[in-house]
Order: structure tokens, then sequence, then C-alpha cells
């Protein structure tokens, strides 16, 4: 489809498709998927379907696609063949895949599952102010969603995926945000003689070409999520590293942050959780904290995290035939109610706090696929209250703000203690508020901010934008 400018919905099952004949070179093509739009997309929701079971597979990368390619060149061994759904170069918007199963059980491999183009530019996969969540994503000898290039306020979250070499790329982002949360990254496989090695990475961020780091001005928010290794305490696991393997020392990232995270990665000892240049770094304006590792880190990142450690589960695992996954920390798991409140991104919590990771423990297990019924998102601000009595609430206005924050309050409080923290968590302006309840944040740096107003009993915490 070409310059598609109105709402569609896509919803059914397609069920091994591409040639009939088989391929010259024995695998499938990229250009053979069950869904394809070359050119930009608006407004379109890919919900409900079963897109499974290709008539033919991907090489990996331990195959020449081309066996007349030369085998002295590592990208000959990319892996190319079909995928699910391929958006190509869209400059568009508004577009949604939610609640689809996307997999192959006949043996037959993906190149990517859902992706697109292209990664050093302003448009790619899949347009700007779209989401991808709900969704079940298996059996790629490459990335399972490739969201490269602009990701102008994409979203992508609640996720399951698994049996994949990478499960969610991004290199680089040109346009922020680009926000990826409470996904889970199963098992991680490449075959033998792979020419990156046999396990991948549950995040492919950054770039390892000088020139595509100059395309690196986007955010990245990186919340919750795990990197589940059923291990359940030890190590050993058959999940992800955390970001690209091999690229220990030359991987570049830019403006990436993270919170609350599970990074139990799968071998400790191979790899730095997150890859930094020694020498002249190139990286700049990341911030890694509050998440919990099993591997080494960078120094002066993860200031609050908890290192060296692993998390353990309430009976974990995922559910193939239910598309249902349990990753419930125990109550002495590290990890467990102890991490801080993301506004909007962190659910109320059962406890003293919200636990790290993908799921509150006492919460339901969260269905993917096709059967899901409902998606959890975080409640409203003002059920962050540390007391029982909920009586205490306030609005703050204009929203986006630009010199002036005003509070209103629905009781008579004349003093009010005030905290104004930026997305990483630092606290950039505190106080005590008056009786006119206002507050001076002309010095602010635009971007999104998270206010708690708090009484002698109670805090809220609520986001607003300063412009």
């Amino acid at each position: 489809m070409k310059h598609l400018l109105f709402s569609i919905s896509i919803i059914g099952s397609i069920i091994n498709w591409s040639d009939e004949d088989v391929p010259n070179s024995g695998f499938g093509k990229i250009t053979r998927v069950g869904i394809y739009s070359d050119g930009d997309l608006y407004q379109c929701v890919f919900q409900r379907n079963k897109i499974y079971n290709p008539r033919w597979t991907s090489n990996s990368w331990a195959k020449l696609h081309n066996p007349n390619a030369s085998p002295d060149v590592v990208s000959n061994f990319h892996p190319d063949g079909p995928q699910a759904i391929y958006i190509n170069y869209t400059s568009g918007e508004n577009n949604v895949i939610r609640y689809n199963e996307f997999f192959s059980d006949n043996g037959n491999k993906y190149n990517d599952v859902i992706g697109g183009s292209t990664n050093a530019s302003y448009t790619g996969f899949l347009g700007g102010d779209s989401d991808i969540y709900g969704n079940y994503v298996a059996n790629a000898f490459d990335d399972a969603i490739e969201a490269d290039g602009g990701n102008r306020n994409m979203r992508i979250w609640n996720n399951y995926i698994e049996d994949t070499y990478t499960a969610i790329s991004n290199t680089p982002t040109s346009i922020d945000p680009l926000y990826i949360w409470r996904n889970v990254s199963g098992q991680s496989y490449r075959p033998p003689g792979s020419k990156f090695g046999q396990y991948g990475n549950f995040i492919k961020m950054g770039t390892s070409n000088s020139d595509n780091a100059n395309w690196m001005n986007g955010n990245v928010y990186i919340f919750h999520n795990t990197i589940f290794q059923n291990s359940n305490g030890g190590f050993g696991g058959l999940g992800t590293r955390l970001n690209s393997d091999n690229f220990p020392s030359n991987r570049i990232i830019r403006h990436c942050y993270t919170q609350n995270n599970i990074f139990e990665v799968r071998d400790p000892n191979s790899i730095n959780s997150i890859s930094i240049r020694s020498g002249s770094d190139p990286n700049f304006d990341n911030n890694y904290d509050y998440d919990l590792l099993n591997a080494n880190y960078p120094n002066g990142y993860e200031i609050n995290g908890i290192s060296n450690q692993v998390p353990t589960y309430n009976n974990p695992g995922f559910e193939f035939n239910t598309k249902t996954g349990n990753f419930f920390l125990t109550n002495n798991s590290y990890g467990f109610d102890n991490r801080i409140i993301i506004p909007n991104f962190s659910y109320v919590y059962n406890g003293n706090a919200t636990d790290m990771g993908v799921y509150e423990n006492g919460d339901l297990p969260l269905v993917y696929g096709i059967n899901a019924t409902t998606v959890e998102f975080p409640l409203d601000d003002t059920l962050y209250i540390n007391e029982q009595n909920n009586t205490y609430n306030y609005q703050i206005y204009p929203n986006p703000a630009n010199n002036i924050l005003k509070i209103s309050t629905n009781t008579n409080t004349v003093l009010t203690n005030y905290v104004i923290r930026n997305t990483l968590g630092q606290k950039v302006l505190s106080g005590t508020l008056n009786s006119n309840l206002e507050i001076k944040i002309d010095h602010l740096n635009s971007g999104i901010y998270f206010t708690e107003i708090s009484n002698e009993n109670q805090s809220i915490t609520k986001q607003f934008i300063k412009k």
C-alpha cells in the first residue's frame, strides 16, 4: 500500500504464505511477508491476528543466504527471509499492532518477525505516535521487533518474546521519545557457528557505525522490563544478554535511561551488561539506575541499583497453549517491594513499594496474543498514597507549563511540601508551598517532570510537561 491516509483494522489468520516454488537459495525472501506496506501508513490497527508458519525459512547468521556470496564478508550472513509484518520507509503515524501471535511451529524461522526500514533516518517502523503491545512474538533468526529509525513517541510494551536472537532493536533512535516497558524476553537462540555468537540480546541499541551515530538524537526510556532466564535464582538460563553481543567495546549508545528493570543476563562473565567504550568515549547522556543486574556494568552507573544478584520467582514460566506468563518475584527476592515509582509506568503497588521487572506480586498473570482480554494500565496517580486515608488530592496546571506551575488542593492546607523530579528520578526542585501554591519553573529545561505534593500524612505524584 502507498500513502494510506485512512483508518483500517486487519483481523484474521495468515498461514503458509510466500512463494510456492522452492527459491534457488533454499531460503525465503524478505519481501514475502504476511502483511507488507511500502510507503506512508496512517491510523492502521493490526489486531488479534495469527500470522504463523511461513512456507520457507530464513538463513541464520551461520549460513550464507546466497551460496555464491563471499564468506569473508560478515554482512553476507545477515538473515534474509520471511517476516510477519514489514512496514517499510513510513513517515506515517498513529498505527497499532496489538494482541497478535507471530510464530512458527513448522521449523521455518523468520528473518525479523515485525519491523521495517530504514535505520539511519527520520522514517522507519512503525511511524510516530504508534504502539506495539500485548503480542506474542517468536521464532526469528534476527530481531523479534525491529523498531529502527525515527521512533517519534513510539511505545513498545507488554509483549512476550522468545526463541529469537534479538528481542527489541532500536538502532538508532533519531526522534524521541521511544518507550520500552514491561516486556519479557525469554529464550534466545542462534545455531552453532553464527557470526555473532550462539545467543543474543534483549535490546539492540546504539550503533557500531560512527556515521549512524550522528542520527542518535532521540531519548530512549527502558522501564520495568524482565530478561527471563528460567533458572530461578541460579545461572545457566537460556535467555538473552542485555545489549548486543560481541560489541562490548564499539557500540555507541546515547540518550538512554533505564529504571526498575530485571537485567538477568545469560552469562554474567562474558560481557558488560551495558556497553561502554574504552579510551575516548562517544557515549553520553545515559543514565542506568535502579535496576537489578547479575553482571558487570560501567563505573558510575547503577548507583541505586542491585548488582551481582539474581531474582527468584514464584512458579515462573510461560505457557504456550494459553499464552500466559508468570514472572512474579517471591517476597524474599532481590528487587521485591523496594523500587521507586515511575508515574505512568509503575502500577499501583501491593506493599511498601513497587516491584522490579514486569509484574507486581499479587496481580493476575497477563495473557498475550489473540485471547488477551485486558492490558493492565497504570492506575491514576492519585492512588499513589502512603496512608489508607485518600481524602487528600491536588491538581497541577497549566499542563504543559511554562514559567509557573500552579497547585490546587481539595483541602484548606496552607503549607504543602513539594519535590519535582526529572525522568531519571533526580530531584530538581523542592520546598514548602505558601498559600499561593505556585512554583517557579522557568529555569527548568523542556521535558517531562514529576511533582510529588505531600502533607503530614500523605503524598501524591503527578506528571507535567515543561514547555
